[in-house]
């Protein structure tokens, strides 16, 4: 998949809007310049982190005042990017720059060890898995819906190793459970849900 921006030239000044303004390390990311007016000529120079991107950093304004340039794949993080129109004829040269940030997109899975258990007798057991290096600091949420009422069983730190949680509890409530793992996410890296797990609980008779 690709994350396309929109850079948008108006009148003599130039603003950088960024559409969507979150990114995903995806795919390719493609910039597009749209100038108000076609000038019929000039070209935009383009700097990505001070880097300059393109060949020889300037890219010839498209027909109908509107230039594509195509970025690659982008880093997580926050970038830079900087464009100027160097003006053509009756055009005077304008320039604006912008911060956007690229995410990490992340996933989460969660398993049990088992799918029916009994107050008080053998524990049952969550995993919950990120699937991308999580980062220090970044925790997962336990959430637990029992017939729509709904409390968090625990929030852990994830191990940056493992990438994994453990939860472990003799002492569910009674009733059919649907858990799900919320992963907290961190700087550069987007947060995710896991797909529930349902674990019956039924009450100790003896």
């Amino acid at each position: 998949a690709s994350s396309i921006y929109q850079l948008i030239v108006t009148g003599d000044t130039m603003s950088l809007d960024l559409t969507p303004p979150v990114g995903a390390v995806a795919g390719p990311v493609t910039v597009t310049a749209t100038l108000s007016s076609d000038p019929g000529g000039g070209t935009i120079d383009w700097s990505l982190d001070g880097v300059g991107v393109s060949y020889g950093n300037s890219v010839p304004v498209g027909p109908g005042g509107v230039t594509s340039l195509d970025l690659g794949t982008m880093t997580p993080g926050y970038h830079h990017l900087f464009a100027r129109f160097t003006g053509y004829g009756s055009w005077g040269a304008t320039s604006k720059d912008i911060w956007f940030m690229v995410y990490l997109p992340s996933s989460t899975a969660l398993t049990t060890n088992r799918t029916t258990a009994t107050v008080g007798e053998l524990p049952v057991v969550l995993t919950a898995t990120v699937d991308t290096d999580p980062g220090s600091g970044t925790t997962v949420t336990l959430v637990d819906d029992v017939g729509g009422v709904v409390v968090n069983l625990a929030t852990l730190a994830v191990d940056p190793y493992t990438k994994t949680v453990t939860f472990s509890s003799s002492a569910l409530r009674v009733g059919t459970h649907a858990i799900t793992a919320r992963f907290s996410g961190s700087n550069g890296i987007l947060s995710s849900v896991s797909a529930p797990v349902t674990v019956t609980v039924a009450a100790d008779k003896a």
